[in-house]
């Protein structure tokens, strides 16, 4: 037996009856064909198909989630199992989560049977630069994910925005990898690691730095050394950069190392009396860094990636 059908469309009110009653409502615009076949010889039933799907969408709105431009040509390689051969592919135009946008979205994936399904590989870019990861398999037996993104070229001023850090403008790349955990409704980042390779110099541009300083008192040293940190940024040139992300609860915390030193003049005057820098008023020429090193740790909110990640867990459970 052969069969063919035409281009048929789907929607949430299609196949409401199919949803578990805990999942909330989405919107969805599938649309596909399919094609296959069914043998009967030897006491063996063999059967295939290949699903075409086609400019598809889907979104949970209680989530902030949406999908667009959903691709794939799917082989299924069993029916009563069902199984695919290793390598399918599907493609997705853009992914927005939250405030962060993903796009070119390439995920290689085999269909193991009805409750296992392995992705061998995702690529998507972000930030303008590319991330990639290892395999996975899902579901996991204690219903913890562990996955790494492997991260290419991100660029510095854009992956602050998209953090919520700053408004930056600017150049410069960075490389490195970002563990990603997802247990129990939570997300979380541990020791992940980005830094800008050797030779390849950047500049930053940031306009709201005040945050850098918040909660610390005026009178103390770290005070003078932060705002002078924060007056660097305004327009810094980097030989060298390192971003550090770890999380604890509810909180981001960021590390950012960059080596370089101010386009301009900075208003600081160096007084020997104190041992330190303070800052000077119009009536100074200030000074010109010829090389300094700014570390600065910033403690950014993490709660709707944390709320995104209990409504992930119910869509994924």
């Amino acid at each position: 037996m052969q069969f063919e059908t035409n281009q048929f469309k789907l929607n949430f009110a299609d196949i409401r009856k199919a949803i578990p009653d805990k999942q909330k409502p989405f919107e969805l615009d599938f649309n596909a064909s399919a094609q296959g076949s069914m043998e009967y010889a030897d006491r063996q039933l063999k059967s295939r198909m290949q699903v075409n799907i086609m400019d598809s969408r889907i979104s949970f709105p209680e989530s902030d989630l949406a999908l667009k431009g959903i691709k794939a040509r799917i082989d299924f390689s069993d029916l009563l199992v069902p199984e695919t051969a290793p390598g399918q592919v599907l493609t997705i135009e853009s992914i927005d989560v939250k405030k962060i946008r993903l796009s070119e979205a390439k995920i290689r994936f085999k269909l193991e049977n009805a409750g296992s399904l392995l992705l061998e590989n995702i690529r998507f870019k972000w930030c303008n630069g590319m991330i990639s990861t290892e395999s996975i398999r899902f579901p996991q037996e204690r219903n913890e994910y562990h996955l790494t993104l492997f991260c290419d070229r991100l660029e510095l001023t854009e992956l602050l925005k998209q953090m919520g850090a700053f408004h930056a403008e600017g150049d410069g790349t960075l490389n490195g990898r970002i563990p990603l955990v997802y247990s129990e409704g939570r997300i979380s980042f541990n020791n992940g690691f980005l830094f800008s390779t050797p030779g390849s110099r950047g500049k930053v541009v940031i306009e709201n730095t005040d945050n850098i300083i918040a909660g610390i008192p005026a009178d103390s040293p770290e005070f003078s050394q932060l705002d002078m940190a924060r007056e660097a940024l305004k327009d810094f040139d980097y030989e060298w950069a390192k971003l550090t992300f770890n999380t604890k609860e509810d909180t981001l915390s960021v590390n950012m190392e960059l080596e370089g030193k101010p386009a301009g003049l900075l208003p600081f005057e160096y007084k020997k009396e104190l041992g330190r820098f303070i800052r000077v008023d119009a009536s100074s020429p200030g000074s010109r860094f010829q090389g300094i090193k700014l570390d600065v740790n910033l403690k950014l909110p993490f709660h709707d990636v944390m709320k995104f990640g209990n409504q992930l867990g119910s869509i994924l459970n």
